[in-house]
């Protein structure tokens, strides 16, 4: 735990003896005074005090909290909200736990499939001789410049913007024989993206984003042959002020927090994945001359920087669902500043461009099968197609298997606890990525836990624990909860197995948590298919897109009841769609176009406005469902 003296605030990390000093600010919440000092606490709802996940003790001091003045001694503590509370004395302490503090590091999954591409780029890079006095011919530099791509390309009118056209003067100069033009694609036209002295062909490059909601991913393409080059990832910064898409709409309620999105998207977390691509590959960025990216709706829109709260209010309008191509300069992403960035297009408000490029990587939309596809993330996004007709819904799934709102729960990274089993006899046994001691849990093994424990009847129906095996195995503990209660769990990890040096547990509040994210994911999809009065029966083929789908494992998320009780050769993983979608958009030179004619495709279905979708929520929280006979193949202790 962190502890902060006020005045100068001192923060006392005690398992590295880590401190860090900030001066007081009464102006400011506890939650904006530790994020000054890059301590991020978890406010997956945006602030607004409703999630608990900036829990912290107050120990000594004068406060204000959901505007009461409390006076704490040091005899005493009180729990409070960080983003409800403020310092009114010189000197005060703050105990904030390790649980709420958001993890931002580690290793994101990049993986993606592809469908059979042939490469051919809508940027180009091309070597020009220069011939001596060659330009005496032409009244101006320009002309000669135009004339020189016409003999190149068999091209006339290709656009030079302005800064190009102040380069021509020391490109075009008698010291130089060689120059290399680069030529971008927008649409119809093309225009002069840079103009450069000598030979440059061997840094035409570009980027590709999935810009997702807790992480985004990038890869850096040599744009000469289509490869990828390097890989990197970072979560998106937006975490620090709001979890999931719903919380940061309502985050982003003034201009200056849309613009506060927006810089915590490209300044903090796209520039630094582009500046770790160049150092991988020993490029700068201004050799990147092309970027493309696809996301959310929400996401695309913060990118842009442009409000979404039309989206969150019925009929959840977008501002736009074909975002097109801007310049680097434009937005502050840190490539070649004429570069072109490409925003894969949006289906609706909550049906994004991801799902776009899941379509397009599956060819969905050709499939003579019944096919569903979910994108498993913090929105979870579903397709349902036959006779080449494509329906779709959204249904907000929420951030609890990626680590949000689980006390120990974590992101796949190093440390994490990845894959569980339980033996009625043997007990608990579990790996830890990266091997080691462990450090929180992943929502892989979160999923494995359940169906694990259910299975042996450590966990009933409902999601509450045995109490007299959990006692027979030593494995229960009292955890505290954010109201001051205490809920039931077991124990995972020993303090001597943990990194520092406290038990991993997961109790039935954690429980709760997970079985809404799985009841919305299974709800969705069930209320989808019987909208156009099929079954999961008339299902032949099963989808999962997204990094997270491809750690799961499928026997156990059928037993949960998170996915339909299907065969299991039924289900096809495609990993990262959103990336490969964005990826090929700049490869292939009729990908933008194909997807720009899909997005229009699907036939939007309301949840909201499905009254069968509550109840079927209703029956989802069950393990695995109320109604069991949607899962014949579950063995039921």
């Amino acid at each position: 735990m962190f502890f902060w003296d006020v005045g100068a605030i001192v923060i006392r990390f005690v398992c590295n003896e880590k401190i860090i000093t900030a001066p007081n600010d009464p102006n400011k919440l506890l939650s904006e005074i530790a994020s000054d000092q890059g301590l991020f606490l978890n406010m997956r709802c945006g602030g607004e005090g409703s999630c608990g996940g900036c829990a912290i003790a107050l120990t000594s001091g004068k406060f204000i909290t959901n505007k009461k003045e409390i006076d704490i001694n040091n005899n005493c503590s009180r729990s409070a909200l960080a983003c409800k509370t403020r310092v009114l004395s010189e000197d005060a302490e703050i105990s904030i736990p390790r649980t709420a503090l958001i993890e931002l590091s580690g290793n994101i999954d990049q993986d993606f499939l592809l469908k059979p591409y042939v490469a051919d780029t809508q940027t180009k890079k091309f070597v020009i001789e220069l011939g001596e006095n060659d330009c005496d011919h032409y009244v101006s530099k320009r002309d000669h410049f135009n004339e020189l791509l016409n003999q190149k390309l068999k091209m006339r009118n290709i656009y030079l913007p302005l800064d190009m056209l102040q380069k021509l003067p020391y490109t075009l100069s008698e010291n130089n024989k060689i120059i290399t033009v680069t030529i971008g694609r927008i649409r119809s036209y093309w225009f002069v993206i840079n103009i450069e002295a000598g030979d440059t062909l061997n840094t035409h490059l570009a980027v590709a984003f999935d810009i997702g909601t807790t992480s985004v991913v990038g890869v850096l393409i040599n744009l000469i042959n289509g490869s990828i080059i390097a890989k990197a990832s970072r979560y998106n910064q937006q975490v620090i002020k709001a979890d999931d898409v719903a919380s940061r709409i309502s985050y982003a309620s003034t201009r200056a927090k849309v613009i506060e999105l927006q810089r915590l998207v490209i300044q903090d977390t796209i520039n630094p994945i582009i500046n770790e691509l160049c150092l991988l590959t020993n490029n700068i960025p201004e050799h990147i001359n092309r970027m493309a990216a696809s996301g959310n709706t929400i996401m695309t829109h913060l990118f842009l920087g442009i409000s979404p709260q039309s989206i969150g209010v019925i009929p959840f309008q977008p501002v736009t669902c074909e975002p097109g191509e801007y310049l680097a300069k434009d937005l502050g992403v840190q490539i070649n500043p004429n570069g072109i960035i490409d925003l894969v297009p949006c289906i609706s408000g909550y049906i994004g461009g991801d799902i776009t490029s899941d379509i397009y990587i599956s060819q969905l939309e050709k499939s003579s099968k019944t096919t569903l596809m979910v994108d498993i993330g913090t929105n979870g996004e579903m397709i349902f197609s036959f006779d080449q007709k494509l329906f779709a819904c959204a249904t907000p799934a929420g951030p609890a298997f990626e680590g949000s709102g689980v006390r120990y729960g974590c992101r796949a990274i190093a440390g994490a606890i990845d894959n569980i089993k339980i033996d009625a006899d043997a007990g608990i046994t579990y790996t830890v990525i990266g091997g080691g001691k462990a450090k929180g849990v992943c929502g892989s093994a979160m999923i494995d836990f359940i169906a694990e424990a259910f299975r042996i009847g450590l966990l009933n129906s409902n999601g509450r624990f045995n109490l007299k095996m959990l006692n027979e195995k030593n494995l229960y503990v009292d955890a505290p909860t954010c109201s001051g209660g205490s809920s039931i769990a077991c124990v995972l990890a020993n303090k001597t197995k943990t990194l520092f040096g406290e038990e991993i547990y997961i109790s039935e509040q954690d429980i709760s948590q997970l079985l809404q994210a799985k009841a919305a994911i299974y709800s969705g999809l069930k209320t989808l298919v019987l909208s156009q009065g099929k079954t999961f029966k008339d299902v032949d083929h099963f989808i999962l897109a997204g990094g997270f789908a491809k750690h799961i494992n499928l026997k156990n998320a059928i037993c949960m009841g998170m996915l339909p009780d299907l065969p299991l050769e039924l289900f096809e993983i495609i990993g990262n769609g959103s990336l490969a979608g964005a990826f090929l958009s700049l490869v292939a030179p009729k990908a933008l176009d194909e997807m720009r004619q899909i997005c229009k495709l699907p036939t939007i279905v309301e949840l909201n406005l499905d009254p069968s979708f509550n109840d079927h929520f209703v029956d989802a929280l069950a393990l695995p469902n109320m109604d069991l006979e949607d899962f014949p193949s579950v063995f039921i202790k």
